[in-house]
């Protein structure tokens, strides 16, 4: 189908104008520059590479039309193009005539592409483009054709315009039928032009292996004349002068005769004269080695008794080139006489050349820069690049001879065959590709019914992988799919929702979820599913089964299935187990619930350690008083046994609130046990009997052995009240390690060896609902005043301050397991060190006490100084801060609080690191020394714990003003340093 015909008027790219008038540029200009370096006999000017031959006249000039038609082609001159492309078709065609196939080929092409392009064609100016910028980058990389600069630069700027041609806008897009051909073509053009390439290059490595084969044949018979005639020579000089000597003059003459280009031979005597024996008529010959002209190399061999050659000046033979030997008539005897031989250079050379060479080959022999023989010279081929030279060494000769076919030789050694292969390829590329066009033309009724059969098939594979996909999905989740119709009964479900049935999928299919399921669960399976059908919405909810024996909390979404019309015509369930998700919420609930009451616990403990501080100081202060009466004493004595028991109250809170301070020690477990079996055998009803079953050599546990105590004694409690009358109570302890553990959730992914310390009685058990509620605060199912509901709460904490987990199982009527797991001694928290009772001593020191409670300050102030020492008094952190900086040369220790308002006891220590890294800080709190960090621990002076008595109060003061010397370099402080 024909082009459009387009008008200058017609959209261009600028983008594409721009790059079809910079290739016409690159064309007229390396065309025209060659043309006139032609004209003026200076064609080396535009050369550039030596080594290659400079552009084609011829080629030139179709290099100035080419880039005449682009130029058109930019301007929107299409008639003008397309002008210009049929007669650079038709230069290209005479330059073939010419022997210019590359260059007629580039022509050619070009002009096809012109005429295209000026028909609004894309793909074949397209391909022709690429095929030119590949073609002239390849051949002038390869070297295969040895291309002209210029010659590549133009061609590959001519291609890569034309490349551009699809971005021309309003151009129709190509169709296959039409691109196929146009490629076929393209690559059959290719292939023509490369076996064209190859085949001409094997033609040059054919004349260039028959030129070093003369060139080879011209060194060795230069090297075996010359060593011939030297020896015979050297042998004729030897019997000289014999008993006849005129036998010896006649075989010097016949010497002369048969050696081509002797002049003649002369005896001599070791005084350097010099006769001549023989030598050829008209020929001048010089009576003197000095006339001779190699007299330097003649005396060098009489006096080495050796054979010497040389090659005296021209001027020396009246402009002859000649050749003088020199043999000893004794060999090896220095001062010998001897035959002297003159040979012509010319007439030797050339018997032993011409010969020995082939006709037509051009030969030159010379001895460095000084030629000595040339035959056909002029008519050289006038392309050094087939010449080859080869060196030619014998005697003292160090000549070079250098052989190059003539014209005639490359004329009868250039065949037709690359030409023909071109023309052959040429014709066969045409007729391939009119072929494809063809056969494309004659399908394309029948690919149209293909493409109707393939898309049919294509959707009919789309339906199956899409049902093979879906069932992929469906059979591969893990939570349970089933599908209901609008009479309630199964229409598919998933082998996961057959296998929480325990039945098959034929089994399921087609039945109703009543013969499915039990009455109470198919009647509110019914009812959800009569919502959605209903209502069509969706309905979510969760249900309690057994499952193998097991219970669990079945997660269940029921979801409407809409037609095109919206109309609900089924039911789309899923449904999973989320009984492991369930338990670990409860497991984090009750662990948020612990955590809100101990810090509600904690609190209350801090504020009632503050007035106990202040209550027991007092009261000690009156008792140490001399002058207090004896019924006054009593009645202080007794407030401070109640305050003592307020105290021991504190402890308890702050150990269920784990802010409690623990005596930490390697404790046996089983001596906890058989320390608490010996008290409750003593103290609870003999029909409850105890048994214990403990490991032997249990591994130890780092603990406090009261806190484990009383846990294990409330466990115990626990059991008997459970237990009601008779009944057994077994108590046991067993090593564990990590992977010997059902659940690893409650472990928290801790690793390690474990102590399990079990307590398991025979009593009525406890429901669900009551172990979900066991470790709540004040939670009891005791009667009003037999319990408190703190008994479990606090153990679970005191065990979770331990670094370890309590399990419970119990079922109603089976019975009740408590299961307590410590973490093994190298696994558990080191001890930390709490300032111990020191003994009291009187001090001049000065303390500095801080504490937001003014009471807590006066008691700590009033007992310090009843022991000597001197006391400033700060009501909050800053004010420390303030205080400490004015007067740190006089303050030798801090008494800080660590709960305060405005800056924490923690602000406050930072601080007063910074002003002075030697200070020494004696930390007070009701809490425990675990809310301290390490480093904190390390640079303190000491803690003690509220509330605490004067005299507790004092003894910490005395060991923390021995705790460390003074430090006056702020650097020393790696505190100051971290908080800077």
């Amino acid at each position: 189908m024909p082009s459009p015909e387009f008008s200058p008027a017609a959209p261009n790219s600028t983008g594409w104008r721009a790059a079809v008038a910079i290739a016409a540029a690159v064309l007229v200009a390396a065309g025209g520059l060659t043309l006139c370096a032609w004209a003026a006999g200076g064609v080396e000017y535009v050369q550039i590479d030596s080594a290659v031959p400079p552009l084609h006249i011829g080629a030139a000039a179709g290099f100035v039309g080419w880039g005449l038609g682009l130029a058109a082609l930019a301007r929107g001159w299409f008639r003008a193009a397309r002008t210009a492309g049929l007669g650079l078709t038709g230069f290209g065609l005479v330059l073939l005539a010419w022997d210019a196939p590359a260059v007629a080929a580039a022509l050619g092409l070009g002009g096809v592409a012109l005429v295209l392009a000026g028909r609004g064609a894309v793909v074949l100016p397209t391909l022709v483009g690429a095929a030119l910028a590949v073609g002239a980058a390849g051949l002038a990389s390869t070297g295969v054709v040895r291309v002209p600069v210029l010659g590549a630069v133009g061609a590959a700027a001519a291609g890569l315009a034309l490349l551009a041609t699809p971005f021309r806008r309003g151009v129709p897009l190509p169709s296959l039928p039409t691109v196929l051909p146009a490629a076929v073509g393209v690559l059959g053009l290719a292939a023509t032009l490369a076996l064209w390439a190859v085949l001409n290059t094997e033609q040059n490595g054919r004349i260039v292996r028959q030129t070093q084969f003369e060139t080879a044949q011209a060194q060795k018979a230069i090297r075996d004349l010359l060593t011939g005639n030297v020896a015979a020579l050297e042998e004729g000089a030897q019997q000289w002068p014999g008993p006849d000597p005129a036998v010896l003059r006649d075989e010097a003459g016949a010497y002369v005769g048969q050696t081509p280009g002797c002049v003649g031979v002369a005896q001599v005597s070791a005084d350097l004269r010099v006769v001549w024996v023989e030598s050829r008529r008209n020929v001048p010959l010089p009576d003197t080695l000095a006339d001779i002209g190699a007299a330097d190399a003649v005396v060098r061999a009489i006096g080495e008794g050796r054979v010497g050659v040389a090659r005296p000046p021209r001027s020396h033979w009246q402009g002859s080139r000649v050749l003088v030997v020199f043999a000893p008539t004794r060999p090896g005897v220095p001062g010998s006489d001897g035959l002297l031989a003159v040979f012509q250079l010319r007439e030797f050379l050339g018997s032993a050349l011409n010969e020995n060479v082939a006709a037509g080959y051009a030969v030159a022999v010379s001895d460095g820069p000084e030629p000595l023989f040339s035959r056909y010279t002029a008519g050289w081929a006038g392309e050094n690049r087939w010449t080859q030279s080869l060196p030619v060494r014998a005697h003292a000769a160090d000549w070079r001879v250098d052989v190059s076919p003539t014209r005639e030789v490359l004329d009868r050694e250039s065949l037709s065959l690359p030409r023909l292969a071109l023309g052959v390829g040429l014709l066969t590329t045409a007729l391939l590709a009119l072929a494809v066009h063809l056969a494309l033309t004659a399908r394309r009724r029948a690919r149209a019914l293909e493409a109707e059969v393939r898309e049919r098939e294509l959707v009919q594979l789309a339906l199956t992988r899409s049902e093979g996909t879906y069932r992929t999905l469906i059979e591969n989740l893990g939570q349970g799919i089933f599908l209901l119709d609008r009479n309630h009964r199964f229409v598919a479900a998933n082998p996961q929702f057959c296998r929480e049935l325990g039945r098959a999928e034929g089994e399921v299919v087609g039945r109703a979820p009543s013969e499915l399921f039990d009455p109470r669960r198919a009647a509110r399976h019914a009812e959800d599913v009569r919502v959605v059908l209903s209502e069509g919405k969706s309905v979510e909810g969760e249900e309690d089964q057994t499952t193998d024996g097991r219970r669990t909390v079945v997660r269940r979404v029921l979801t409407p299935v809409r037609d095109a019309a919206g109309r609900t015509t089924g039911v789309l369930g899923i449904c999973w187990d989320v009984t492991d998700q369930r338990l670990l919420e409860a497991r984090v609930h009750q662990a948020g619930k612990m955590d809100a009451i101990g810090q509600l616990a904690g609190g209350i403990a801090h504020d009632f350690n503050n007035l106990l501080t202040a209550i027991l100081g007092n009261l000690e202060l009156i008792l140490d008083d001399h002058a207090v009466s004896d019924d006054t004493r009593e009645l202080a004595e007794a407030a401070r046994n109640a305050g003592t028991r307020a105290a021991g109250l504190t402890k308890r809170l702050l150990g269920f609130a784990r802010r409690h301070q623990l005596d930490w020690v390697s404790t046996d477990p089983n001596a906890i046990v058989d320390e608490v079996v010996v008290l409750l055998r003593r103290t609870i009803d003999p029909l409850v009997r105890i048994e214990t079953r403990c490991a032997p050599g249990a591994w130890p546990v780092m603990a406090d052995p009261a806190l484990l105590n009383q846990v294990l004694m409330n466990l115990c409690l626990n059991a008997r009240d459970a237990i009601g009358g008779a009944g057994r109570i077994t108590v046991e302890t067993a090593c564990v390690t990590a992977a010997q553990l059902p659940d690893a959730g409650a472990r928290g992914g801790r690793d390690g060896d474990f102590v399990r310390l079990s307590v398991a009685d025979t009593g009525s058990g406890m429901t669900d609902e009551v172990k979900a509620r066991i470790y709540e605060p004040f939670f009891t199912t005791k009667g009003v005043g037999k319990g408190t509901g703190l008994g479990l709460p606090t153990a679970f904490a005191s065990i979770r301050q331990h670094n370890g987990w309590i399990d419970c199982w119990s079922e109603v009527g089976m019975g009740t397991r408590f299961d307590v797991y410590l973490p093994r001694a190298a696994a558990a928290a080191a001890a930390i060190r709490v300032a111990a009772p020191a003994p009291q001593r009187a001090g001049r020191e000065r303390s500095l006490v801080v504490d937001d409670e003014a009471m807590i300050r006066r008691v700590a102030a009033a007992a310090l100084q009843a022991r000597g020492y001197q006391v400033v008094e700060a009501a909050d952190g800053q004010q420390a801060v303030d205080v400490y900086s004015r007067e740190r040369d006089r303050i030798d220790l801090v008494l800080l609080d660590l709960s305060m308002p405005v800056l924490s006891g923690h602000e406050t220590f930072r601080l007063l690191l910074q002003r002075d890294p030697g200070v020494r800080v004696l930390f007070a709190s009701g809490y425990s020394a675990e809310q301290l960090s390490d480093l904190e621990k390390e640079l303190m002076a000491g803690f003690v714990s509220k509330p605490y008595r004067p005299a507790e109060l004092v003894a910490a003061v005395v060991q923390a003003l021995g705790h460390a010397p003074r430090v006056s370099e702020p650097a020393a402080c790696p505190l100051a340093l971290a908080a800077g």
